[in-house]
């Protein structure tokens, strides 16, 4: 044993291994490390290291090392690799004897050879779980579904991420929390500390994340004889500048722990007073502007010209606040060069060459130009782009002098006699072209001719132009100079083409790109690609709405918060964007007009640009929302010269959802103009006109949308706004037209499902109960067969509150076998006898059964478990028992598939079950002649309905033989043969059987499960669509299939239930956005039996309603939105959505179109991982060959 004044003195450490004859030792990688770099004349021959990531190192000579990886939960080291033979980095080596390694992605499937997984750990080392913390344990030791092996039941979740490497052994790539987040982007610190450490003279180093006022930087400690200049300059040669050490600490020794470890709490702080460079006074007018602005955004005084903009607290806020007052340089390069004296140094370096083209030989399209033209020539699109010119010649002015007039001001501005080319393969503009002027209506431009034509009659100047050609702000500028040369005023020749198009070829020659990609990289790598936006189909238009907030208030508000009043704006539209989209997040592309340097203000052009922006719009005080997104827009503004083609084509982001602040001079400009902006054509674009004393909101939509869906947008982009000015927490903002949904309040005819059984058999006695397979049994007869199922179990001490398995094979029994638990009142376990014992015994084991019922077909599988079992065939007669059965008491219990394989129980009421009766018999009319034909399995949660819901009308119950269950044509005869009128199918199979052509007595068909989508019935059928979980009994909405105006319409609630739709903060969404589906009401179950960690989360109060069997509220998952028809219309489930490509995608809409194609029998569509994303991997049971789906799809 080592003592303790030697364990960290590696001369001592060595000394000590000499004299006590030591030739073996385990040590921490920090120590391992130091050891192998300090010890000249090691005496270990091996030495194993563990608890770090080692990255490369080299052992002492003569010496092995070992790397060792494995958690403390699973006795230190499941892994071992030599350093010298390592393939990788992070390579750790084969698993140990007894030792399972599996990699894992989110929903615990197995990740593809090479992709990255969670690590998790099974066999002989894996821990008991920790002592007195049964919560955890059930999060992190849990079951192992891949394999029977008694000694690997177990695996621990270790939380670590790894790949498999060619050779098969494990690679460490690092820990979600061992990530910090450095202006908005993700660094692993192990990453950095292996750039600090392949410096020369660094002998050691830790690099952590240190607090700096607003957000966090790097802090490298660094062991060894070397500047922080050194460590920031090599770091900076091969990481993005996030990545780069803020500050350097320089140490004798990084401090351990006394496991050996870097004791992270005795590593110094950076003496942040040390922040102010010595000074230096400003060389030039750019140095002092950038000083002076410093002061003012960081409230100092004395600011040189070496001074680090981070170092004194800046952030992207203050970048942009130094950006406006200096008018030297952008907030990208600002937050890149950091003091005043590199920032000007670099924006005098980027003079680029403004004479580079000239309007004799042309020039390349500006990327503005490029992105209409590819959509022109992609899609066929010109008509779409051009935009309608008209000016008002003053009175007193003749058509000769409006014609010369004309002329002066296209000769000015030369893009307006522009025509494309083709040069060296690409388009190419040239400036020799005339535009037609005629008499009467203008012609309709061609780009590949003159990009503008006009006509001059009747006092006014008509013109249409190509959208490469021309913006909103040309328009303004036209304007202006028709009004010049009307005037005899000299017009100056516009060179904004020309400039335009060398800035974008000279930039991307620049660091600046790089930077921009690395930061849209970071926003945008795991985004949605759209907007997520849906709405209402119609016919498009347009909506011009006042902002009800006196905009002095949000001129005053905006500059208290630090932002602009069209930053404040674009804040406000993503919030009220992410509560519409049901998102915690906004995805939307901002409108700028691309005039950012001098040359372009009065140009005449197409120079708008498009620009990606996300924004986080979780819940946090108004003031941190507002500048958080503030900082998002302008960063990506800022970055805007990147093409959005390529962002496009890189993230897979659209421009389907605009926005664009117009600040007051250019609203008064373009309407003084009479032009509306047409800027882009999108699905919605917004932009918020800034008024002298009022502030509008007008929305262009597609017919994606109609008018009043935006109505609704713009009223609750007015109520977010009165609530962020009011600086309110986010979630505190309540929103307009949000209701809930609710079913006919209906007072129950029954007490219980007993209670009307009973009753049918007062009336009908003799009338069929049940039958199966030409056996049946009258009212009379089943009452007798249940009385005696009763008294047995009541013998065997079962009554209310216990729960009772069913096992037996599909027969009347499914119906004899409930009604007699029901009877006792205990609750009956449905399970189908096709369940593994496996699921049959977990099912036993979590509801406690006292019995499980059983026939003589399955009597010998369950005895051979040991369950204790009833045989319900020979129970004989009895006497009819009372008892007082509790509505509110349990009557079933139904497994739903859980998301990690483990089933959960539905504890379901006798009133949830009475509720859905009493509704069904009521919609469908269901009486004693009719026939409900129970195709479904007894496990799943419909069954109720078809097994119980007949009963109330004396109408009988057949229960379909597996035989014939997926054979349309014999299922059709059965239900012939039987006289069934009423059954339930899966959506899938329900839509197969109504449309094959047969004759049927089936006229009411109810379908679920799935999306129904674009689907009509034949009307004998009178089919129904409904929608409901487990956890509210099945079905929650019906809507006629026929009667839908929309495909994903589920319809209105059943009696006595509500539904809610809320976003993530639990607030009732405005009527038409998407949020989580939340269901209360009779039929809401009383919660999963044994999972009270899950019942808290999704079993809540209801905070909308103290109405007595409306106190709780179940969370769906499943998201929705109100229709315009009053019904509720599904979206989808996020946890049945996957990312691939960077598109969201819901699984069931690809299986639902293979499904249609012909020769496809089954089929059901998986993500599976591919390296660092996703990919769609289709299962099909048919003969359609792979090629043929993939082309179908």
């Amino acid at each position: 044993v080592v003592p303790e004044d030697v364990r960290l003195d590696m001369a001592k450490l060595n000394d000590h291994f000499r004299k006590n004859r030591v030739t073996v030792s385990c040590v921490s990688t920090q120590v391992g490390r130091i050891y192998a770099a300090v010890v000249k004349d090691p005496v270990l021959k091996t030495i194993m290291i563990g608890g770090e990531k080692a990255g490369n190192l080299e052992p002492p000579q003569g010496v092995k090392m070992l790397d060792a990886y494995g958690p403390t939960e699973c006795i230190m080291f499941v892994t071992h690799t030599d350093v010298t033979e390592k393939p990788s980095r992070g390579a750790v080596g084969h698993p140990n004897q007894n030792t399972r390694i599996y990699l894992l992605d989110a929903e615990k499937r197995m990740a593809p050879r090479g992709a990255v997984g969670e690590i998790h750990i099974s066999g002989a080392q894996v821990s008991s779980g920790y002592l007195n913390r049964e919560d955890l344990n059930s999060i992190v030791f849990i079951k192992n579904p891949f394999t029977n092996d008694p000694g690997h039941s177990r695996m621990y979740c270790t939380g670590d991420f790894g790949r498999l490497l060619p050779d098969s052994s494990l690679e460490i790539l690092g820990r979600k929390d061992g990530q910090v987040k450095i202006r908005g982007n993700r660094v692993e610190l192990t990453e950095v500390e292996a750039a600090v450490r392949e410096i020369p003279g660094v002998k050691d180093t830790a690099v952590r994340a240190v607090s700096t006022g607003p957000g966090k930087e790097l802090c490298a400690n660094v062991v060894g004889d070397v500047e922080g200049d050194v460590v920031r300059s090599h770091v900076g040669e091969t990481k993005p500048p996030y990545m780069v050490p803020t500050y350097v600490v320089r140490m004798e020794s990084i401090p351990l722990n006394i496991n050996g470890k870097v004791d992270w709490k005795a590593l110094p702080l950076p003496d942040l007073s040390k922040d102010r460079a010595d000074y230096v006074a400003p060389r030039n007018r750019a140095e002092a502007a950038l000083c002076e602005a410093f002061e003012t955004a960081m409230g100092i005084e004395g600011v040189g010209i070496d001074d680090d903009f981070i170092r004194l607290g800046g952030d992207s806020l203050k970048a942009i606040r130094v950006q406006s007052e200096s008018r030297v340089s952008t907030t990208i390069d600002i937050l890149r060069y950091r003091t005043p004296r590199a920032i000007a140094e670099h924006a005098s370096s980027f003079e680029f060459d403004r004479d580079m083209f000239n309007y004799a030989d042309g020039c390349p399209l500006n990327e503005s130009q490029m992105n209409v033209y590819l959509d022109i020539e992609a899609n066929s699109k010109e008509e779409a782009y051009i935009i309608p010119f008209e000016y008002a010649v003053p009175p007193g002015k003749t058509e000769e002098e409006a014609v010369a007039a004309l002329e002066r001001a296209v000769e000015a501005h030369p893009v307006l006699r522009s025509r494309i080319v083709d040069r060296d393969g690409g388009p190419w503009l040239m400036f020799d072209s005339s535009p037609a002027i005629v008499h009467g209506e203008p012609e309709k431009p061609e780009i590949g001719g003159c990009m503008s034509s006009f006509s001059v009659s009747g006092g006014r100047i008509k013109g249409l132009i190509s959208h490469i050609a021309f913006d909103g702000l040309s328009y303004v500028t036209l304007s202006r100079s028709l009004d010049k040369a009307l005037s005899d005023k000299t017009l100056e020749m516009d060179k904004g083409q020309l400039l335009s198009s060398a800035f974008d070829r000279s930039v991307k020659e620049d660091g600046r790109f790089a930077d921009a990609e690395s930061m849209f990289d970071s926003m945008f790598c795991d985004a949605d690609s759209d907007s997520g936006l849906i709405g209402d189909p119609g016919r498009g238009g347009r909506i011009d709405v006042p902002v009800s907030v006196d905009v002095s208030k949000i001129r005053e508000s905006a500059k208290a918060f630090g932002t602009s009043v069209g930053n404040l704006m674009a804040s406000v539209f993503a919030y009220t964007l992410s509560r519409f989209t049901g998102r915690s997040d906004a995805v939307f592309c901002m409108v700028d007009n691309g005039r950012s340097f001098p040359g372009l203000e009065r140009s005449v052009g197409m120079f708008v640009r498009t620009v990606p922006v996300r924004v986080d719009c979780s819940d946090m005080e108004a003031e941190e929302f507002v500048k958080k997104s503030s900082d998002a827009a302008l960063m990506c503004v800022d970055a805007g010269f990147i093409p959005f083609r390529e962002l496009s084509s890189k993230y897979g982001v659209k421009a389907d959802v605009l926005f664009q602040h117009m600040p007051l001079q250019n609203v008064q400009e373009i309407a003084g103009s009479g032009n509306p902006e047409k800027d882009s054509i999108a699905d919605m674009a917004a932009v918020t006109l800034e008024l002298p004393d009022s502030m509008r909101l007008a929305i262009s939509h597609s017919s994606r949308f109609t008018d009043d869906f935006m109505s609704r947008f713009a009223e609750t982009f007015d109520c977010v706004l009165r609530g962020v000015l009011d600086k309110k927490r986010m979630s505190e903002i309540a929103f307009p037209g949000a209701t809930p949904s609710e079913g006919a309040s209906r007072p129950l005819n029954h007490h219980d499902v007993v209670d009307a059984f009973k009753e049918g058999v007062s009336r009908f006695p003799d009338r069929t109960a049940v039958s199966y397979d030409g056996r049946s049994l009258a009212y009379r007869e089943a009452d007798a067969v249940t009385d005696g199922i009763a008294a047995r179990l009541w013998e065997r001490g079962i009554g209310p509150g216990d729960f009772v398995t069913v096992l037996v094979p599909r027969s009347g029994w499914y119906y004899l076998c409930a009604i007699g638990i029901m009877k006792t009142g205990a609750a009956y376990v449905p399970v189908d006898d096709a369940y593994p014992d496996e699921r049959v015994s977990f099912v036993v084991e979590d509801t406690g059964s006292k019995a499980v019922l059983v026939t003589p077909d399955t009597a010998g599988r369950v005895a051979m478990m040991g369950l204790e079992t009833l045989d319900c065939t020979s129970c004989g007669k009895a006497g009819t028992l009372s008892v007082d059965i509790d509505p509110l008491s349990p009557a079933v219990v139904l497994y739903t598939s859980g998301t990690t394989g483990q089933p959960k129980g539905s504890v379901i009421t006798h009133r949830a079950l009475d509720n859905i009766c009493e509704w069904y018999v009521d919609y469908t009319d269901i009486d004693k002649e009719d026939v409900y034909g129970l195709y479904t399995s007894y496990s799943f949660d419909i069954h109720t309905i078809g097994l119980l819901a007949p009963l109330y009308r004396g109408a009988s119950v057949d229960i379909v033989p597996e035989r014939v269950r997926l054979d349309m044509a014999e299922l059709n005869r059965h239900f012939v043969s039987t006289g069934a009128t009423h059954t339930f199918m899966t959506t899938q199979i329900g839509k197969l059987f109504a449309s094959m052509d047969m004759p049927s007595e089936i006229h009411v068909l109810t379908l679920g499960g799935e999306k129904l989508g674009e689907f009509h019935a034949p009307d004998r059928f009178g089919a129904v669509e409904g929608y409901g979980p487990s956890e509210n009994l099945s079905l929650s909405t019906v809507i006629p299939v026929n009667d839908r105006k929309y495909p994903n319409s589920v319809g209105s609630l059943l009696q006595n239930n509500k539904a809610y739709i809320l976003d993530m903060e639990k607030r009732q969404v405005p009527y038409g956005a998407v949020g989580e589906l939340y269901l209360s009401g009779y039929q809401l179950s009383l919660g999963y039996l044994n999972r009270d960690d899950l019942n808290s989360i999704v079993f809540t109060k209801n905070p909308f309603s103290d109405e007595p069997g409306f106190e709780r509220m179940y969370a769906t998952g499943d998201f929705f939105r109100m229709l315009p028809d009053g019904t509720l219309g599904v979206v989808g489930r996020r946890d049945g959505q996957v990312k691939v490509r960077g598109n969201r995608v819901e699984l069931t809409e690809v299986e639902a179109s293979i499904r249609e194609m012909p020769g496809v029998v089954d089929v059901t569509v998986q993500a599976v991982s591919n390296g660092p994303g996703k990919e769609l991997c289709a299962y099909v049971v048919g003969s359609a060959e792979a090629d043929e789906v993939k082309g179908w799809v």
